[in-house]
């Protein structure tokens, strides 16, 4: 069957991908906030929950989650120690092409890490060994790579590094961990090195985060023992808070609204918010919540409230602003992953459960549950909600389910 590529022109400006308006074509949704942009979706599943669209395996092991742009998905797997990245038919669930890509984690939890970024016709992505690479979008073909480990002496850490890189215009960012190099800017036409942030700290599992603070490009992103807030521009350091974590574990991408940031961490430590100066060369902490001690299972945000699963399974709503938790839950499955569509929430956790879940302000209500047989290992993988279906990730099978 001839397959026709139409690929839409996607932008990043400040934190937004101008894309399909129900696409995801990076880490955590358009605006990397835990999102998903839908309508008209199901608001309750029967007994043995959606229906499934299909199911794919071989696309190698891991934890990294689907992307999906114009009716095809990208998502990354690993075998005999090697990262691939496949192209997949979301119609169909045919595998259009898969390439490999090098070296991946093995070690402890072995596959990849890394959701790909979408971007004018190419894949980004930063491999768990330190290889930023793009990809021609059409046929999987690489265009340019940068091993940051022989160049810039990125260092690897505990787990891997687990980054999903970000696309801003003509700039890709990522985090190497290196020396004098603890964040850099890439060109994303040829990988040329635009700017370093001389910084001696580790990665700590972060994506960052790019947000515009009174017209200034701020990256936020978390480092092994610190928050950083780094000019998107020239690479400059403008402010940084000490931030020390269990095992150098800063996994979740921050929640950022009108000069207010906000990250979670496991091991019972809980999530602060911080305010950005009025110059931006400074934060203060604004408050401390520990309920909502979120280990890695992504954050979702909207309308104030800041939604995410604890370590113990419990869902927790948190206003950004005051810190105050206004709702909370029962553990529907156990420990895990979430995101924010249509006014559900879409959780995933370590127990195989799949979850349909809404807030009305005061209480959550579950409308629907099934479990994850496929697959094999930890259910750590973020669920996707895209153009009406909703994506699970687990091992080396990729699911998806009828949610419209």
């Amino acid at each position: 069957m001839k397959i026709r590529f139409c690929f839409l022109f996607a932008v990043i400006t400040a934190a937004s991908v101008y894309v399909s308006a129900d696409d995801y074509p990076q880490w955590r949704g358009i605006n990397r906030d835990g999102i998903g942009h839908e309508s008209n979706l199901l608001n309750s599943w029967p007994d043995q929950g959606p229906t499934e669209n299909w199911s794919v395996n071989d696309i190698g092991i891991g934890y990294s989650s689907p992307i999906e742009v114009d009716g095809i998905i990208y998502i990354t797997g690993m075998k005999d120690k090697n990262g691939f990245l496949t192209a997949i038919n979301r119609n169909t669930g045919k595998v259009l092409w898969q390439k490999q890509y090098g070296p991946v984690w093995w070690k402890n939890f072995p596959g990849a890490r890394t959701t790909p970024a979408f971007d004018s016709g190419k894949l980004y992505l930063f491999s768990s060994t330190g290889r930023l690479l793009c990809f021609n979008a059409q046929n999987g073909d690489v265009v340019w790579q940068l091993d940051t480990q022989n160049t810039l002496g990125a260092r690897n850490i505990t787990w891997g590094i687990a980054e999903s890189v970000l696309v801003d215009g003509d700039v890709v960012y990522a985090t190497p961990g290196a020396k004098d190099a603890a964040v850099i800017a890439v060109n994303k036409n040829n990988g040329s090195i635009i700017w370093k942030t001389n910084l001696d700290a580790k990665s700590a599992y972060c994506s960052p985060l790019l947000v515009d603070y009174h017209g200034k490009k701020i990256l936020i992103t978390a480092l092994d023992k610190m928050i950083v807030g780094i000019d998107a521009i020239n690479g400059k350091l403008m402010w940084q808070t000490p931030h020390k974590v269990a095992y150098d574990i800063n996994a979740n991408t921050p929640i950022y609204d009108n000069g207010i940031f906000y990250i979670s961490n496991g091991y019972k430590l809980g999530g602060k918010a911080f305010r950005i100066n009025s110059d931006a060369t400074g934060v203060e902490e604004l408050w401390h919540e520990k309920k909502l001690s979120c280990h890695f299972g992504g954050l979702s945000y909207k309308d104030g409230l800041i939604y995410g699963i604890g370590e113990k399974g419990n869902l927790y709503a948190i206003e950004l602003k005051t810190g105050n938790v206004v709702g909370s839950s029962e553990p529907y499955v156990d420990k895990g992953a979430l995101i924010l569509a249509d006014g559900k929430l879409f959780c995933y956790g370590e127990s195989s459960r799949v979850a349909l879940v809404k807030f009305d302000g005061k209480n959550f209500t579950k409308y629907g549950m099934f479990s994850i047989t496929k697959g094999e290992k930890e259910h750590w993988a973020h669920p996707v909600v895209s153009n009406g279906s909703l994506y699970v990730r687990h091992g080396d099978f990729l699911m998806s389910y009828k949610i419209k």
